[in-house]
């Protein structure tokens, strides 16, 4: 699990843009339902969730799983794709073609800043 978690974490923050702006653009297609995170079935955690229940029903060891795990993740990254390629066909599609998400990364820090009153 702590892997799965890992690896979904990593996965959505170098690509948050794009799963908000889907998101945003998907949730702007529907009056009485709501698409975020937890109801977008392209969610990382969505289909990590499904992936771990199906290693976890065939029964699979701790060490074989974990390679599971890692070789999934490499592949996983086409879900990147995906969702950039679903975000286009919105786009294209005139689903808010104008939307903009800019995240903001955090800046190591450059060194200690001593403030005096």
């Amino acid at each position: 699990m702590v892997a799965v978690e890992g690896m979904v974490a990593a996965s959505r923050n170098q690509h948050l843009a794009s799963f908000i702006s889907f998101n945003t653009r998907t949730n702007s297609l529907f009056e009485d339902n709501v698409v975020n995170e937890s109801t977008n079935p392209l969610n990382r955690q969505h289909i990590a969730g499904s992936f771990t229940q199906a290693i976890t029903d065939a029964n699979i060891d701790s060490g074989d799983s974990l390679r599971i795990y890692r070789s999934s993740y490499t592949h996983s990254k086409k879900i990147d794709k995906i969702v950039r390629k679903a975000n286009q066909i919105l786009i294209d599609s005139v689903v808010m073609p104008k939307l903009s998400v800019n995240t903001i990364r955090s800046r190591p820090a450059t060194g200690a800043h001593v403030f005096s009153p």
